[in-house]
């Protein structure tokens, strides 16, 4: 039986590897700042510190694809199912119902407090239009 999984595609495994890579040079970079003049205690930390991050990576990597595979294996018929079975959303109905007094009486209620709210700060701000219309 053949496991597909992400963690096996080769754009993943290089891409693994070169980080794993980078932070092994890293390491090396850290290491040559610690023997300069102006190297200090904490640069032999970070000298630790890199490689340690590298192999987490790889440690992280090995680990994910081992439980995706016990997973697959545990439920093959679970595996790809629910990726098939995506819901989409019912479109919004262009056709409101036109009979639906109640929610036309609440929408123009939220309208005028709306526009009343609106007033009051105008003439908070002094910019009341409707006085400069009389």
């Amino acid at each position: 039986m053949r496991v597909a999984t992400r963690f096996l595609s080769k754009r993943t495994v290089l891409l693994l590897v070169l980080t794993a890579v980078v932070c092994v040079v890293l390491g090396g970079w850290q290491w040559s700042r610690t023997e300069s003049v102006l190297g200090v205690d904490q640069n032999i930390g970070y000298v630790l510190l890199w490689p340690l991050f590298g192999g987490f990576l790889i440690f992280a990597a090995v680990r994910a694809r081992r439980l995706e595979r016990e997973t697959m294996v545990a439920h093959p018929e679970n595996c790809w199912a629910a990726a098939e079975t995506v819901r989409r959303p019912q479109p919004l109905s262009s056709s409101r119902s036109a009979d639906d007094i109640e929610l036309a009486a609440y929408n123009r209620y939220l309208a005028e407090l709306n526009a009343r709210e609106l007033r009051h700060k105008l003439r908070a701000a002094g910019l009341d239009i409707s006085a400069a219309d009389r």
